[in-house]
């Protein structure tokens, strides 16, 4: 099924193809990650933050922050990474939807941390 049919009214996805969000309005975070389209004028939104793997956006009632971190990254750089989008939703104005691919590692699925 795709966003249309079922009258989206945002998408949001992680790894986006890069040659259709480029020509289909889509907001990208500043590396290319995480994109975002508005489908629709019936909800008022605004771009809060974009960064390396991390898109916030504030809506009417909600505050949305989305990300990406790829799993081939080391510990440091995640922790890193999860901090600083823990920064930005603790700062949240308003209730909050998180949402994204953190390629959590954990060792009950076999990783070494």
């Amino acid at each position: 099924m795709i966003a249309t049919e079922i009258e989206a009214d945002l998408v949001i996805t992680t790894e986006p193809n890069r040659n259709v969000a480029a020509r289909h309005d889509w907001i990208e975070d500043t590396k290319g990650d995480v994109a975002i389209k508005n489908c629709s004028n019936r909800h008022a939104w605004q771009l809060h933050r974009r960064d390396e793997g991390i898109l916030s956006i504030i809506l009417t009632e909600f505050f949305l922050v989305t990300g990406y971190v790829s799993p081939n990254i080391d510990l440091e750089d995640y922790e890193t990474y999860i901090g600083k989008l823990m920064s930005i939703t603790m700062q949240a104005p308003k209730r909050v939807i998180l949402m994204g691919d953190f390629n959590c590692k954990a060792i009950i699925a076999g990783s070494d941390y």
